[in-house]
Order: structure tokens, then sequence, then C-alpha cells
């Protein structure tokens, strides 16, 4: 499975794996060239995470490190694992930045996997069950590697994308028993059971100028970097 992803982190790659789960990681270096190698040895309080993430670290996790275990890497991974520890899942509200993770939590008496996906859903993230295990990886070809899993096609999913040339869904794909994570949202896996939660909604404002001409205006000072005072964003 991890093979199959390697475009998407082809500096290195990490396995863990027990009695309860299997965890694999690709990695792609960008932050900590040299300690950031996501070997899955990262630990906080019987946790791991399995992450593909970029600037995931929120200022307020930062700012708390002091209430944490000393950081042996300046990587988000690790970051996500304190503030887990710290908060829940109130963390990834807290998050500023794109991601798609997977922690297990083997804290308590049941063992929980916990999936999450950035506010907008930038990076991928799909889960599957399949012969009583669950399988999230950040594209469906991964849960394809088990020759097993039935090749079905989902066909209301093929003809509104056909009819409206868009594959943009909430929680569908066109595999049948392939579903994705909704952006700004976890799951909890827990034996069986996968239940959702959202975490965020954006903020809109309808007190803008909603005319064409004003959009563009705002878009082309957006990409200056440069913000009009008629330009209202959601943030995150």
């Amino acid at each position: 499975m991890t093979v199959s992803l390697r475009h998407r982190g082809p500096d290195d790659d990490g396995h863990f794996e027990d009695a309860t789960a299997s965890l694999g990681f690709r990695r792609l270096s960008i932050i900590d060239l040299e300690h950031g190698a996501q070997r899955c040895r990262w630990t906080t309080g019987g946790c791991r995470s399995s992450t593909t993430a970029r600037s995931t670290t929120s200022r307020a996790a930062r700012r708390a490190r002091g209430r944490w275990t000393q950081f042996h890497t300046s990587c988000d991974t690790e970051v996500v694992l304190h503030a887990y520890a710290e908060w829940g899942t109130d963390c990834f509200r807290r998050f500023n930045g794109m991601w798609g993770l997977a922690i297990l939590d083997e804290r308590t008496a049941t063992p929980r996997l916990v999936l999450a996906r950035d506010h907008f859903g930038i990076k991928p993230l799909f889960y599957a069950r399949h012969r009583g295990r669950w399988c999230s990886p950040p594209e469906i070809k991964a849960i394809l590697q088990d020759d097993t899993f039935p090749r079905e096609s989902t066909s209301s999913r093929c003809t509104n994308t056909c009819d409206s040339g868009s594959s943009i869904t909430t929680t569908g794909t066109f595999f049948r028993g392939i579903r994705q994570v909704p952006a700004a949202a976890f799951a909890v896996i827990e034996g069986s059971t996968i239940s959702e939660s959202v975490y965020w909604t954006p903020r809109l404002s309808e007190d803008g100028d909603a005319s064409p001409e004003a959009f563009r205006a705002c878009s082309s000072a957006r990409s200056s970097a440069v913000l009009s005072p008629t330009c209202r964003w959601a943030s995150a």
C-alpha cells in the first residue's frame, strides 16, 4: 500500500505494527530534513500518528509546548501528537494548514483510530471496511492493493459526475464501500463502528458587494496579497 503511494512521499517511508493496527508513512521532506524521518516511533501517552501534512502546527500548540515533553524535532507530526494528547479531538480546530491524518489511540481498554481532514479538504483521506479490517489511505489505489477488495462502481456517482462534470462529493466515491472523510471533520473508529463529527464551519458574511465586478477586483487584490476593504473571506 505504501509503495503505491510513493509519489506522495518519495523521500522516506516507515511502518509500525502491533496487535491493534498497522500504520505506514510516505514522507516528502519539507520540514526538519535531518530529524523528521517518520518511522512511526513518535509516541505520546500511547498515541501514534500517520500524517500527510504541511504547516499544520498551530501557533497555540507551539506556545503550549512548555507544558509538554520536550520536542525532539520541528516536524508537524510530533506537534500533532502532543496537541491530541493535550486537547483530544478538539485539537483539530486549532491547526492551521492542510492535512490528512490518522492517530492510533491505545490509551483506553478499547483502542480507537482517529481520522481527520483539514478545514477545506485540500488533503484527501479515504476509508473502507473489508473482511473485518479498516483501511484509511490518502488515495483509493492503496485500498485496491488488496486483491480481494470488490471493484464495484457506485452508478449514481458515475451518473452525477458525467452530468455535472464534477467529482466533488461530501463522502461518496466511485467505488462502493469506499468513502472519504469530509472536509473540516474527523472520524473515530472503534471496533466495527465509525462516527463522524464536524469540528469547524466557515463564518460567512453577506455585507459585501456581490457583483461580479467586485469579486474580480477582490480576486485581483488577493493575488497581489492586498485585500480590499470590501472583501470578506472565511477564515479557518
